[in-house]
């Protein structure tokens, strides 16, 4: 009697070990559909568009995501369908968590494209602070994603944000790196704006701090003075 119940253990957790193995190995070779939300930067009160793009796409007929966001700064005005994906059918309560619905119940072949599949409206609300606000997404089950087989495909998300940058109403006037204080690399991030340009070195303020109505070198030449020699350089 000792023999058979002894094997019938063996043989029980034989058969577990093989159940795991099968299933690390079903986990290890599952689908994934890769996506990544936009990051953007605004000030309060803005209006800006947020994307949310398919970076590698396994094969498709069912998708359904849920965005999650900051609704005490961001307020969801809408959402646009990408069109790449199967017909959209996006919720119309714009709130957080947000539903976006992809399917075609008839479709035998999968939709294998990349790309934008859906760009969501967002106002800055008047009243955000400055801060970086998470824009998400996921999904609630397994079976959110199918594929053609109606086989599940695993999400890989990659969360954005709407960067709320200080209003030029909020800077200190000669702050013009943004750290909270006037000082000499302020002079130095200025001068570096008038050589390489705002995209890499973008202002949050009017720098015509000599007053010549033109934001130049000569101003990155003024702060500096103003840094070194205060009130004999005001700033304009």
């Amino acid at each position: 009697m000792y023999k058979i119940v002894k094997r019938s253990l063996s043989l029980f957790f034989a058969l577990c070990l093989i159940i795991s193995a099968v299933s690390v190995v079903s986990a290890a070779e599952a689908d994934v559909l890769s996506v990544v939300v936009e990051t953007v930067n605004a000030k309060a009160g803005d209006t800006v568009d947020v994307d949310i793009n398919v970076t590698a796409n396994p094969g498709v007929t069912v998708v359904r995501l849920y965005v999650d966001y900051d609704e005490n700064a961001l307020t969801l005005l809408g959402a646009e369908d990408g069109g790449i994906l199967n017909e959209a059918m996006f919720s119309d309560e714009f709130s957080s968590p947000y539903c976006l619905a992809w399917f075609d119940a008839l479709s035998t072949e999968n939709v294998t494209a990349t790309g934008a599949i859906a760009t969501l409206r967002f106002k800055v609300n008047a009243d955000a602070v400055e801060g970086a606000y998470n824009v998400s997404v996921y999904t609630d089950s397994d079976n959110d994603i199918l594929n053609a087989d109606l086989v599940p495909v695993q999400l890989e998300a990659v969360a954005g944000s709407v960067n709320v940058e200080a209003s030029a109403e909020d800077a200190i006037l000669g702050d013009a790196d943004g750290n909270d204080s006037v000082t000499a690399s302020d002079a130095v991030y200025l001068m570096y704006h008038t050589l390489y340009g705002a995209e890499q070195y973008p202002l949050n303020q009017e720098c015509d701090f000599d007053g010549d109505g033109d934001v130049d070198s000569d101003d990155a030449v003024y702060l500096l003075y103003h840094t070194l020699f205060g009130e004999a350089y005001p700033l304009h």
